[in-house]
C-alpha cells in the first residue's frame, strides 16, 4: 500500500510538472499576443486540472492548492 501511495505521488508530481510548463507557455503566449497559443494552453490547463483532480480523488491525495475545485473550472 505504501508503494502504491509513493507511485501515486510520483505521478502527481509528473502532472504538476506538466501543469507548470503549460502555465509558463501560456504566459509566453500572452506576452507575445498569440491568441491561438493562449487558447491552446488555457484548454491544456483545464485538462491538466481535471486530470490532477481525478488522480487525487482516485488515490486519496490532497488536491494541490493551485488546482481549482471542479465547480471553479
Amino acid at each position: 500500500m505504501a508503494d502504491d501511495k509513493r507511485v501515486a505521488k510520483l505521478k502527481l508530481d509528473d502532472l504538476l510538472m506538466t501543469l507548470s510548463g503549460d502555465r509558463r507557455y501560456l504566459k509566453v503566449c500572452r506576452n507575445k499576443g498569440d491568441a491561438v497559443g493562449v487558447e491552446r494552453y488555457e484548454r491544456a490547463l483545464k485538462l491538466n486540472h481535471s486530470l490532477i483532480r481525478e488522480h487525487c480523488a482516485e488515490h486519496h491525495l490532497k488536491r494541490p492548492h493551485d488546482v481549482p475545485p471542479e465547480d471553479a473550472a
